[in-house]
């Protein structure tokens, strides 16, 4: 499996794009969007990064553009656009404009080079949501392969809160281009989260690996692989990750650290413990994990 960076949990620590505030919600913001892939391979020793739409607000093409030649310089591999914010593609009256904005949000894809993207669905669980959420959402779809990009779902109250009804989503939906993007917090939050990941990972392209509290976290420790890694102490991340393995998953494992920071500083010690327990996680499965 590889590790990756998603960015969101960096949001308060990075200029907003197309200014020049030194600073997002009153905090220090030592990052720019640019920055990202050197901190992401310099920092982290990570190869590859995803990014929320929220921490573009503001970005023009040619900042895309930018962050992409970035990337490229540091051989970082930018793998997913994530929206931000869940689409009403059930709605009557909204549900259109989800299809325009997600329109947007395909073509940012495409000037950074993600092959794919991810969305929610806000929608009541009932058969007529159903109904209309996967129509609006199979012509976002259609729209994604014209540009050889995959759309991934996102778990999100209503319709695709639980397993069962996301993969009933993706069914109607069909095609190649349609997976979804599990969230180990959010399956943790349920009653078996090991079983919840089990149920999704088949149909998913990227594990949004999302960490909280850690024990046992020394700068010194962090920077010998040799050590033993911190325990992530809000659920089992061995448990996930071998969940996610049992049912053939070795894809990408995408890290959000959610947990306690005052600083960046604090961000960056999680996001190292995080990768060092995945590391972890996934050298206890099987040789050929």
């Amino acid at each position: 499996m590889l590790l990756t960076l998603h960015a969101a949990c960096l949001k308060p620590y990075l200029k907003p794009a197309g200014t020049t505030k030194p600073a997002r919600g009153g905090k220090s913001a030592p990052l720019s969007l640019s920055d990202l892939p050197a901190y992401t391979a310099d920092t982290l020793g990570l190869t590859g990064l995803n990014v929320s739409t929220d921490l573009l607000t503001g970005a023009d093409p040619k900042a895309l553009e930018n962050l992409r030649e970035s990337a490229d310089r540091r051989s970082i591999s930018l793998l997913l656009l994530a929206e931000t914010e869940p689409q009403p593609l059930a709605s009557d009256r909204d549900g259109d404009a989800g299809i325009e904005r997600m329109g947007r949000v395909l073509r940012a894809a495409r000037l950074l080079g993600c092959p794919s993207v991810a969305m929610a669905i806000k929608s009541p669980d009932d058969d007529d949501a159903l109904e209309s959420a996967t129509l609006r959402a199979r012509e976002i779809v259609e729209s994604a392969e014209k540009l050889d990009i995959n759309v991934l779902l996102m778990p999100f109250a209503g319709l695709t809160e639980k397993p069962e009804r996301m993969t009933e989503v993706i069914k109607r939906i069909g095609g190649f281009r349609i997976g979804t993007f599990p969230d180990f917090q959010t399956a943790a939050a349920t009653k078996d989260g090991p079983l919840y990941i089990r149920r999704l990972a088949p149909y998913a392209q990227v594990i949004c690996a999302s960490t909280e509290k850690f024990s046992g976290v020394k700068a010194e420790t962090l920077a010998d692989p040799a050590a033993p890694a911190p325990t992530h102490t809000a659920y089992d991340l061995g448990a996930m990750v071998k969940a996610a393995h049992t049912v053939g998953y070795d894809n990408t494992l995408s890290i959000d650290y959610r947990g306690p920071a005052s600083g960046l500083e604090d961000v960056t010690m999680g996001l190292r413990a995080s990768a060092a327990a995945l590391r972890q996680a996934i050298a206890a499965l099987s040789p050929d994990a």
